[in-house]
């Protein structure tokens, strides 16, 4: 019995094929599913442009707001003040109109050495 070369040689040849042709369809997969994700991003963050909305919440907000009112009262020996939230925020104009937080006063009062922090209208 004698082995058949040419068949044994076409056979590999074809394997090499469906082995490359398998390769680059999941190359083709995984560059598509990328530019996909990438595409989603630009469209999120054009919707947050557009739809105003801004890269902290509501609650980080607030917990911005209590931080530099209580750096605030520290550095300047506050014990017990009504505060335009305005005077000491970080916090951009935007965000702070979006949120309707930029009319309102931040009340510090100190009582045993620990700030209470109370947002008033």
């Amino acid at each position: 019995m004698k082995l058949n070369n040419k068949g044994f040689a076409i056979s590999t040849v074809m394997y090499m094929i469906l082995v490359v042709g398998v390769v680059l369809i999941i190359l083709t997969l995984s560059m598509v599913s990328s530019r996909r994700f990438v595409l989603d991003k630009i469209m999120k963050e054009a919707e947050n442009n557009i739809y105003n909305v801004y890269p902290i919440t509501y609650r980080q907000a607030l917990n911005i707001i209590t931080d530099e009112a209580i750096a605030f009262a520290t550095n300047n020996n506050i014990n017990n003040a009504r505060i335009l939230i305005t005077v000491f925020t970080s916090i951009d104009s935007e965000i702070l109109t979006s949120y309707k937080l930029n009319d309102k006063t931040v009340t510090v009062s100190k009582e045993n050495g620990i700030y209470n922090i109370v947002i008033n209208n």
